[in-house]
């Protein structure tokens, strides 16, 4: 039966079964020749033809009717010979069997009114054999010599029942087991593919986008035209919802994942939230709206991962700009309360901190509310309002042993909020890098893709640093050989050697240029690479010009 499904496989055990039920008919008719215990055996005849017939009907795969004709005259023939052959036959003892066998042969989900049928009729013939105590019909019972010899037949028959039982179970439960390594290969196989696929996805469209949100930077700070200052604006807004989206895909793949794990550091909230809003500034501004940031300077600091917590954010805000024509966005975080209020010796190294997200835009109905607040539901409307990003935000806030909440009113606005139970950390206080300079820094820049090379040194161009580039990784190892850098930014797929073991190489014998990774890719094995290889950070591209000058001058720089 190798290489049957399961359903097949419970096909051919039940007509095994049948099978059965004809040698014991003909081990129980030939016992009785051989000992010519004649009472009743021509009736074994008719037992016999009816489970032939069964056993028929399932080889020509009518299970139904089969296991039906089977069962009946299954409990027939022990009830009419349990009378036949009396108490002392051990004929009884196959209702124990009959009761069980039901249960075995019809699924229990999907025919469970058989199993009751039968199950009830075996017991009920049980006991009114026993309540008549085997003396039903009036029936001539065989002599107890004879009894004997049945009843030694009998437990026979019995224990041979049990070893096949047992085979059929061990041969069965071999066959789940390796069903179910088969399947779990098969899974791990297909999220394998699946993980290989987003990952090239992402790359073959970041690595565009990553040209298309460069090029629009380049051409928004070079002065341009009064009339086209608004397609340019359009242009670099539209390539930021088309990454929000792209991300939201694959964030929404990636964090169903049960082994993804949260990167909690040691964190500022006040200054990290105030450099995170300035993009959301500019969108606003963009909308002719106001955005308010309301931020308690006095929050201490805390450990948490904060690319999350970003991403949360940014999808929150976002939502709230696309439903808001005129009036305000605001973001509000404050310490809860009530729990400072409550805080004991056992708790005093936590706090709770409540962010709320508010809009003066559309609003969203209730029905909608309660779709958005679902464990596993997201809404698409027609403006487009909502979509995939609040599914991502409630799987992140999950992770985060968090929940999303909303008050709304139609016409008025929303207000979208969570907590965050976090631990209290020191951080050792660092320069601040917006004073930093960037003049005269060098910086080696490593990619294929000349459109990448032409944005990234448009970038530091204007920061007045020192560029060289390199098209592949050996090209970048021999150029770190001859010269000393400042830093280098490392793309991760290039031709003749990619960036994991150009980093390697330059680390043989440069351990202190801090190198950072500039992938497309959103493999979290990726990241571990990254570290591994000797990478002092990663840059997702797209990536924004802030995002990277910041990153720049985090490593290298002096103050003013």
């Amino acid at each position: 039966m190798k290489g049957l499904n399961y359903s097949e496989r419970k096909r051919k055990i039940i007509l095994n079964i049948s099978f059965w039920s004809l040698i014991f008919t003909s081990i129980q008719l030939l016992v009785c020749n051989i000992f010519d215990i004649t009472n009743y055996a021509q009736t074994y005849y008719i037992f016999l033809s009816v489970f032939f017939l069964a056993y028929i009907f399932l080889k020509l795969k009518y299970m139904l009717m089969g296991r039906i004709l089977f069962f009946t005259n299954l409990n027939a023939c022990v009830g009419f010979y349990c009378l036949a052959y009396g108490k002392n036959s051990g004929y009884d003892y196959f209702f124990t069997a009959c009761i069980a066998m039901a249960f075995f042969l019809f699924s229990f989900k999907k025919e469970k009114v058989y199993v009751y049928i039968f199950g009830f009729t075996t017991f009920l013939l049980w006991l009114t054999v026993y309540i008549s105590d085997f003396q039903l019909f009036n029936l001539n019972q065989i002599d107890e010599s004879n009894k004997k010899i049945i009843y030694a037949n009998n437990i026979f028959l019995l224990f041979l029942a049990i070893l096949i039982q047992l085979l059929y179970y061990t041969k069965n439960n071999m066959f789940l087991y390796n069903l179910n390594l088969k399947t779990k290969k098969n899974a791990e196989e297909e999220a394998e593919k699946r993980t290989i696929f987003l990952n090239t996805m992402s790359h073959e469209i970041r690595t565009p986008l990553n040209a298309i949100n460069g090029l629009s930077y380049i051409l928004k700070t070079d002065n341009p035209e009064k009339h086209q200052i608004e397609y340019i604006n359009s242009l670099h807004r539209n390539g930021e919802d088309l990454i929000l989206k792209l991300n939201n895909v694959l964030d929404y793949s990636k964090y169903q994942s049960d082994n993804f794990k949260l990167e909690n550091e040691a964190y500022k909230i006040s200054e990290g939230i105030e450099n995170f809003t300035k993009t959301i500034i500019n969108n606003c501004e963009e909308k002719k709206l106001q955005f308010v940031l309301e931020v308690s300077s006095d929050l201490p600091n805390v450990k948490l991962d904060i690319a999350k917590l970003k991403i949360i954010l940014n999808n929150l805000i976002r939502n709230a700009i696309k439903s808001t024509e005129n009036g305000t966005v605001k973001l509000t975080i404050n310490e809860n309360k009530t729990f400072k209020k409550n805080l004991t010796n056992n708790n005093n190294n936590k706090i709770k901190l409540d962010f709320f997200i508010e809009d003066t835009g559309i609003g969203i109905s209730k029905e909608d509310g309660k779709q958005i607040l679902k464990k596993e539901g997201f809404i698409f409307k027609k403006d487009n309002k909502v979509g995939l990003g609040i599914a991502v935000v409630k799987n992140l806030l999950s992770l985060m042993d968090s929940q999303l909440n909303v008050t709304s009113k139609l016409g008025f606005g929303s207000t979208f909020y969570f907590s965050l139970l976090l631990d209290k950390v020191k951080v050792k206080n660092n320069e601040n890098t917006e004073n930093r300079k960037l003049d005269g820094k060098k910086v080696l820049l490593v990619d294929d893709n000349a459109v990448n090379i032409l944005i990234a040194k448009q970038i530091l161009q204007k920061q007045k640093m020192i560029i060289s580039t390199a098209k592949d990784g050996l090209e970048a190892v021999e150029k770190a050989k001859k010269e000393n850098f400042d830093i280098i930014l490392m793309d991760i797929q290039m031709p003749i050697m990619n960036g994991f073991e150009a980093t390697r190489k330059i680390r043989d014998f440069n351990t202190n240029t801090p190198i950072y990774a500039l992938s497309a890719s959103i493999l979290e094995d990726s990241k571990k690479e990254i570290l591994e290889y000797g990478f002092n950070g990663l840059l997702l591209k797209p990536f924004k010009p802030n995002d990277l000058i910041y990153t720049i001058k985090e490593n290298i720089g002096y103050e003013a």
